[in-house]
């Protein structure tokens, strides 16, 4: 009944401290009603989805949809990471960041728009509007799917340390643990990525969901960045966290790197690359060049590849003797 649809929607929130002990990174176990239907659809569309994700664009790829899509992805970005160095215009391999990937989209966008592939609205700054989105055809079947649970706000059930449980109305994006939310994503930020790198077709992109890989020379490959930060704000409400972002040149040192790149931004007339100007701020660990780790897999220099190792195998051990504690069947490691 429509009047429920919301607990059908909601499911039950877990709450884990991020590396930093301080941030919440919240996942959302979603109803068995919904998660039954949303894994039923996911496995229709599953071919259908891999191939739309890597062979809409010449220039980029979304791997998330494919077998083993993160080792896929770290592969294609390690095809450009070998590639011969030049020391006076290196590639480089920018890895962004966004704030609450999965949680902030707008829903316009993702449910209706990118799922019946139609602009309803205006995007890219008034140069899209009512005209066809590239989108997963075989989807289409499925939208009063998609709009059930996404017209409504979700009931969503946190219970705290003193048993106390807390409703929590989700408006936006969509429930990270749900079998159809990474298809639903990838889906919402595929149509933007095509139009950002479209203007930029010097630049290769790569992805696994949410973790994206700009590559090429240093201008472009800038350029296609600072294009990404104003595209993603106004047409999915999603912030890069320039911060948190990583320039990778391979085999240069560090103050090099950063005089290339400040180089770069000084050089730009149009003043486009300014947005990305504070990411060169000496507090930040933006710059590398001794390696960079793609969706958990390192690559660059060996004494930076064994120390990544040594440090997630430290993680995972933690991590496993703290989930021994959890008797709640809903938890998974």
């Amino acid at each position: 009944h429509p009047s429920y649809l919301h607990e059908h929607a909601g499911g039950r929130l877990s709450a884990f401290l991020k590396s930093d002990l301080f941030k919440i990174r919240p996942i959302n176990s979603s109803s068995s009603w919904r998660r039954g239907a949303a894994h039923l659809i996911n496995a229709s569309v599953k071919e259908d989805a891999s191939t739309f994700f890597t062979e809409e664009f010449p220039n980029f790829i979304q791997c998330a949809g494919s077998v083993d899509g993160a080792s896929v992805c770290a592969k294609l970005v390690s095809m450009i990471h070998d590639q011969p160095l030049e020391s006076e215009d290196p590639t480089i391999i920018c890895q962004i960041d966004f704030a609450n990937a999965f949680q902030t989209p707008n829903r316009q966008l993702g449910t209706n728009d990118c799922i019946l592939g139609i602009a309803l609205r205006t995007y890219d700054q008034g140069r899209v509007k009512g005209a066809a989105l590239p989108h997963l055809k075989a989807l289409k079947n499925f939208f009063p799917y998609f709009k059930s649970m996404n017209d409504v706000a979700s009931r969503n059930r946190f219970t705290d340390n003193e048993g106390t449980t807390h409703y929590i109305p989700g408006s936006r994006g969509g429930l990270q643990g749900d079998p159809l939310e990474m298809t639903r994503f990838c889906l919402t930020v595929h149509p933007i990525w095509g139009r950002v790198l479209g203007r930029h077709m010097k630049t290769l992109g790569a992805a696994y969901a949410d973790d994206t890989y700009l590559m090429g020379k240093i201008q472009p490959t800038l350029l296609a960045l600072a294009d990404s930060v104003s595209s993603f704000r106004d047409d999915a409400d999603l912030e890069v966290c320039l911060g948190k972002c990583k320039i990778y040149m391979s085999g240069i040192p560090k103050e090099r790197a950063h005089q290339l790149i400040l180089d770069c931004i000084n050089a730009d007339e149009s003043a486009t690359l300014e947005i990305v100007r504070p990411m060169l701020a000496h507090d930040l660990d933006v710059i590398q060049v001794q390696g960079l780790c793609v969706v958990g897999t390192p690559m660059g220099a060996s004494q930076y590849i064994r120390e990544c190792v040594r440090s997630k195998c430290g993680t995972i051990c933690k991590d496993v003797e703290q989930m021994r504690v959890c008797s709640d069947p809903l938890v998974r490691y």
